[in-house]
């Protein structure tokens, strides 16, 4: 998944939301896939691989509840935006 630096720092809080959503589902289905993956190989760093994308979606999740509850739309940019530079990295 492609993502456009540009209309993120533009983006409304709404529009981060479904943008952070779509990251959380194509984080989900790829750690589903590493893991499966991963139980086959038995590998320490493979495992830590799927360690750093499960804390990456845990973030994405945690600043999804903060955003659909309005907490502070500053804070949520900032954390989408680390999220996605994030996600941009693992997912390469």
């Amino acid at each position: 998944m492609k993502f456009d630096w540009t209309r993120m720092h533009e983006a409304s809080v709404d529009e981060q939301l479904v943008w952070l959503r779509a990251w959380e589902a194509q984080l989900q289905a790829h750690i589903t896939r590493q893991r499966r993956m991963l139980d086959a190989e038995s590998s320490v760093s493979g495992e830590l691989l799927v360690m750093q994308r499960e804390r990456l979606l845990k973030e994405i999740q945690t600043v999804i509840i903060a955003a659909e509850t309005r907490a502070n739309d500053l804070e949520c940019q900032l954390s989408s935006l680390r999220i996605a530079i994030g996600c941009q990295q693992l997912l390469s």
